[in-house]
């Protein structure tokens, strides 16, 4: 009779929490964990309590709790509620992620909970030492007429006792366990005592911010902070925390937590700022996966927010690369309000891309497929073209035309050349003929900043005079040796028919270049040093210099 009354019970169970979802209540109810103790000891027992808010005529419910068995072992059996009706023995699974699966419903005329209540207490013991998560979700609830509403996901963290290693914890406040859902709070001792050089935290799908102590760099020392939400991985220099410290008064830090929040666009937002950068870049466009928004601040006691947007040292982020795109085309992006890009770039590795990040708001993963009506399918740099227009490298000379052919100034290509090796650092040049106010006068003065450009004599540039193929030569061997820190060495240049018509200045290095694949001949016997190169020929090179050397 009792396994039939189990198995009813249990049939019963299943079907109510397989009911679709309703309104609940006015107020939206939310769950919390509770644990006794969040710093145990070795073999030490811990009770972990789930707790209900904010609920009305809360007559069943089901929860899976998130754990790593290596560091924390589940004592068979110690599942207890003090809620009247039937519980559904403890199921443990590992789909997704080994958890425990716990259900339970009112039976009968058993009066249904109102406001907050207790639901389940499990006892873990401590196993190994370490910063462990617990994260609850996929939480049902529901009520005596059937109608259920998920509610958001939490977590909470417990350092085990000799997790730590390396060193003693700095004395500091931690920050006040956190009511807020969507808040995962990482407290002083997870950052002093881990070992490693990083420390992990993370991020459930619910929530959206990483609390941490005000003097989280002083906590962290040289280790980086690790944060992985879904398939994106942001690692952190402690270094940006000590960057928020000073904007704000030291008699106001100690009041003060550090957030990081990352927040993922939902479809309908993600598809309107899409179809933005696609009329923006006159392009196709496609997410290899979500689009991230981050901010890091300061927030002190009055509910002050001073927010770093541009960072002294680079974060590097991870974005999972979806299969459906091309790993040619796509790159990380920044993401202006207007649908405006700022080419990022990054590394295709393990089915992810990496990459640098210097400033923050909004970032995403995409294809840029840009089509141009003059650079037909087959025509030779076609492939080259397209893919350093992704890179923001190449624009074209009108929305849809390349101009392939066309003919390219020394101001040109040395615009190409500091956007390709991504000079930043500015100079000033003497050049008479280049003008503070001309489009290319900042390039040309990072250019000389970086020893690229010497100009046709200490006062004459000629900027807007056509760029000879030797000329191209002698600028591109020295933007490799500059990016590799490397002399390069060559001697084919006698070769070519032509070569006693190479310049005494270039003679070298037009032989270091070719030997090196930078670029070849206009044929096989002809360098033609005098030839004028053209748009297309100089995107070739630009992707040699790259890619291919």
């Amino acid at each position: 009779m009792a396994r039939k009354w189990l198995l009813l019970c249990s049939s019963l169970l299943l079907i109510m929490l397989m009911l679709p979802v309703a309104a609940f209540a006015a107020e939206t109810p939310a769950v919390s964990i509770l644990v006794s103790n969040d710093q145990p000891a070795l073999e030490e027992n811990i009770q972990v309590t789930v707790k209900a808010e904010q609920v009305t005529d809360l007559y069943a419910f089901e929860l899976s709790l998130y754990y790593d068995p290596a560091q924390l072992e589940f004592q068979e059996g110690s599942e207890k509620t003090e809620l009247k009706g039937f519980a559904v023995p403890v199921k443990q699974s590992e789909a997704g992620g080994h958890h425990l699966i716990f259900a339970h419903t009112k039976t009968g005329t058993t009066a249904s909970v109102n406001g907050s209540a207790e639901l389940v207490t499990f006892t873990f013991a401590a196993k190994k030492a370490a910063n462990a998560v617990i994260t609850l979700k996929d939480v049902k609830l529901l009520d005596s007429g059937l109608h259920q509403i998920a509610a958001a996901a939490v977590s909470a963290n417990i350092t085990i006792a000799g997790g730590g290693g390396g060193g003693g914890s700095v004395p500091s406040p931690s920050p006040s366990p956190s009511t807020d859902t969507d808040v995962v709070d990482v407290i002083s001792s997870q950052l002093a005592n881990a070992t490693g050089s990083t420390v992990v935290v993370q991020l459930p799908e619910s929530a959206t911010k990483v609390r941490l102590p005000y003097n989280a760099f002083e906590l962290l020392g040289s280790k980086q902070l690790e944060v992985n939400a879904g398939e994106m991985k942001l690692l952190v220099p402690s270094s940006l925390f000590k960057q928020l410290e000073g904007k704000v008064p030291a008699e106001q830090l100690k009041d003060s937590a550090i957030i990081l929040k990352i927040e993922t666009l939902v479809k309908s937002q993600a598809d309107a700022l899409l179809a933005l950068i696609a009329s923006e870049s006159k392009a196709g466009v496609k997410a290899g996966g979500d689009i991230y928004e981050f901010n890091l601040y300061l927030q002190t006691k009055d509910g002050g927010m001073h927010e770093l947007k541009d960072f002294n040292e680079a974060m590097t982020i991870h974005i999972a690369a979806g299969s459906g795109i091309d790993s040619k085309l796509s790159n990380i992006y920044y993401v202006a309000e207007n649908g405006k890009l700022e080419f990022v770039g990054g590394e295709h590795t393990g089915g992810q891309m990496k990459a640098q990040i210097s400033h923050f708001s909004k970032y995403a993963l995409l294809e840029i497929n840009k089509s141009f009506a003059d650079v037909k399918a087959d025509f030779w740099a076609a492939s080259v073209i397209k893919e350093l227009a992704a890179k923001q490298i190449v624009t074209g000379t009108g929305d849809i035309t390349f101009e392939p052919l066309r003919s390219v100034t020394r101001a040109e290509f040395t615009s190409l050349l500091v956007r390709a090796l991504k000079l930043t650092e500015t100079g000033t040049s003497t050049f008479a003929d280049v003008k503070g106010t001309e489009w290319y006068a900042a390039d040309i003065n990072m250019a000389v900043k970086a020893g690229l450009i010497q100009g046709r004599s200490a006062a004459v540039f000629a900027p807007n005079e056509k760029i000879t193929r030797e000329e191209l030569a002698v600028l591109v061997l020295r933007a490799f040796e500059l990016q590799s820190g490397t002399t390069a060495s060559g001697g084919v240049a006698g070769t070519f028919k032509d070569a006693a018509q190479i310049s005494v200045w270039a003679g070298a290095d037009v032989s270091k270049a070719v030997e090196l694949g930078l670029l070849q001949g206009r044929t096989k016997d002809q360098f033609v040093p005098k030839g004028i190169s053209n748009r297309a020929e100089a995107a070739q090179v630009i992707y040699n210099l790259l890619f291919k050397v």
